[in-house]
Parts: C-alpha cells; sequence; structure tokens
C-alpha cells in the first residue's frame, strides 16, 4: 500500500502543514498530522514518519518550476528593455492555464508573486529530504510504479472543487465521503496549514486513482512542473475501483473561458494525430491567431510569419512541423 504524504508548503516552519494517508475501502485515511515548528522541522517530521516506508507518494502544495516562457525571456534581458511579450505567458505556467479551464479556478502565479518564495523554501526542503534519506525521490508521471518514494505538485483549492466542496483554505468540510480526518480532527481544527495538507494526501490519491488530468505536452510540463487533479467528479467515483474512472468518457467537466463556440475543448487535435497544441492551451478559434507558447499576436487574422517566429522562440517546446502538424482544421485554417 501507497503511504501518501501531503505537504503544505510555506516559507516558515511554523506554516508547514503535513499529513500522513493511507486509502482504505474507498476513503483517504489521514493517520498523523502537525504542523511544523522551529524547534521540529518539516524535513525532521517527514523522515521520522517515513523511516521504514518503501512506497511512498509526496503531495506537495507548491509550485515546482517556473513558466519556459519567464526564463527564456530574462536570459537576454536588460534593464529598461521591452519584455517583448504578454504578462500572462510570461507568469503563467501550462498547468495554471489547465486548472483554470477545468474548474474555473485560477491558481497564484508563481513568477508573478511571493509564491516565488513558497518555490524556492519547497524546492530546498525537497533536497534536505533527498539528502538525508539517500533517495533521489523523482517527480512522478505516472501512477502505476510502486517501491519508490516520489513527488508530486498539487493544488488543495483545484481538489477540493473537483470533489465538489468549497475551495476555501483549510477546510475539509464537503470531503468526508472520501476523506477521514477524525483520527487528528484537533490538530486540523487549529490550523488551516493541517486542514491543506489533508487535502494534498487526497490529492496524491486521485493522482494514484488514474483521475488527476495528466499534461497534454509532457516535455514542457516537466520543464515547468504540472498540478495533479482531476476535473469535475461524481458521486460514482471510489478510490477503490480506477477501472470506474478508465471507463468514463474523460472524467473532465471543461469549463471554458467563454463560449463553446468560440473556445475549443482542450486537446482536441488534429483527426489521427496529437492533441492540437493550440487547442490545449484553449485558443479561441475566432480571434487573431496567437502563438499558443509566447501570446505573440500575429499580423492580420493569419499566421503569417508563424514558421520564423516558432524556429526563433520555441524549438525547444517541439519543431515547427510538429507543432503545425498538430493544429486542428479549426485553428489551422485561415480566415
Amino acid at each position: 500500500m501507497t503511504v501518501l504524504l501531503g505537504v503544505d508548503c510555506a516559507t516558515q516552519p511554523n506554516k508547514t502543514g503535513l499529513a500522513m494517508a493511507e486509502v482504505i475501502d474507498g476513503v483517504v485515511h489521514v493517520t498523523r498530522c502537525a504542523v511544523g515548528s522551529k524547534s521540529r522541522l518539516p524535513a525532521d517530521i517527514i523522515l521520522e514518519w517515513l523511516s521504514g516506508c518503501d512506497d511512498v507518494l509526496l503531495a506537495l502544495d507548491s509550485p515546482l518550476g517556473w513558466p519556459v516562457t519567464l526564463g527564456e525571456a530574462l536570459v537576454g534581458h536588460r534593464a529598461g528593455d521591452s519584455m517583448g511579450i504578454g504578462s500572462d505567458a510570461l507568469f503563467r505556467r501550462t498547468t495554471d492555464v489547465s486548472i483554470y479551464q477545468r474548474l474555473d479556478k485560477l491558481p497564484l502565479e508563481v513568477g508573478a508573486s511571493w509564491l516565488a518564495r513558497t518555490a524556492v523554501a519547497s524546492l530546498a526542503l525537497l533536497a534536505e529530504i533527498r539528502q538525508r534519506s539517500e533517495r533521489p525521490i523523482p517527480l512522478a508521471w505516472e501512477p502505476r510504479k510502486a517501491e519508490t518514494w516520489r513527488i508530486i505538485e498539487v493544488y488543495p483549492a483545484a481538489t477540493r472543487i473537483a470533489h465538489g466542496a468549497p475551495a476555501g483554505s483549510g477546510g475539509v468540510v464537503g470531503l468526508e465521503h472520501v476523506l477521514d480526518c477524525s483520527a487528528v480532527a484537533p490538530i486540523v481544527a487549529r490550523s488551516e496549514d493541517a486542514g491543506d495538507s489533508c487535502v494534498c494526501a487526497l490529492a496524491g490519491a486521485d493522482f494514484l486513482a488514474e483521475w488527476a488530468v495528466p499534461p497534454e505536452y509532457m516535455p514542457t510540463a516537466k520543464r515547468e512542473g504540472w498540478i495533479w487533479a482531476p476535473g469535475v467528479m461524481t458521486a460514482d467515483d471510489e478510490f477503490a475501483a480506477p477501472s470506474n474512472h478508465a471507463a468514463r468518457p474523460s472524467g473532465l467537466d471543461v469549463r471554458s473561458v467563454s463560449s463553446a463556440e468560440q473556445f475549443p475543448v482542450p486537446g482536441r487535435g488534429a483527426p489521427g494525430g496529437r492533441g492540437c497544441h493550440a487547442c490545449a492551451r484553449g485558443l479561441p478559434f475566432s480571434r487573431l491567431r496567437e502563438c499558443p507558447e509566447c501570446d505573440h499576436v500575429f499580423k492580420g487574422q493569419n499566421w503569417d510569419g508563424i514558421d520564423a517566429h516558432w524556429k526563433a522562440y520555441h524549438t525547444d517546446v517541439m519543431p515547427y512541423h510538429e507543432f503545425w502538424d498538430s493544429l486542428c482544421p479549426e485553428h489551422k485554417r485561415r480566415h
């Protein structure tokens, strides 16, 4: 049985929540819960709890990477120069847009807020756990792998919404059918950080049950990080029966940012090909043509200059011919 370790990350030990859990009969049971302190650091608690465990999934509420476009833009930038790119493309990761499209909740932007400090602290925490445990602890990109310690990035607000509960910080109300915190109820009642860590453990169970939506394009996700969360779930979903998930049409309730006539369903793609890269970014069919990687708007109402632009800035994402071939007919057509 995989041990779930939810971590509500923070820059200070006394704001870092920790929850240890396991899945029994379709419910995530939290067996241990704590909030760190200066005298009992989060890394010490984690290593104590996980001593002797071989199959562990750590679910961290923190960005684990930054937007690809931000890193590229900063390399050659000089003070006083234009960034040459829109703020959304600079500061939002692909996974942030995906969460917004599915759950109508936009995560905080790691490239544009204090959240960057939490991300740095979280990565330092991971580095310490790796060093002291002498385990590599890689990021997990598919559920069906055991007998190791692995990490995923999660977002408690998205997990709550997916399960039909209020998105607010610290809350476990509305999750009783899938999350049992009765063994640690006093700790959860005292601390929002503890409550969020319990929901992080629930998000880890979603990942293992194959309900969390995977990235459309893995190379970008591996550079930026990926928030593992489902679409809106139904009462029939149970952790004990992940095969139910495979039988559902998609597990998603896509909430587009505008009307269904103007905006695509993410990942629709060209017939017989890979998912459409523009659909995956939620780019509308009816507006001026925008680059799905950096929001550059092409002149006129067509793709004029896309080949030169892509080859100059985005070949690390995928070769130009693969990008162009991936576009669905609605995105590829010229107005």
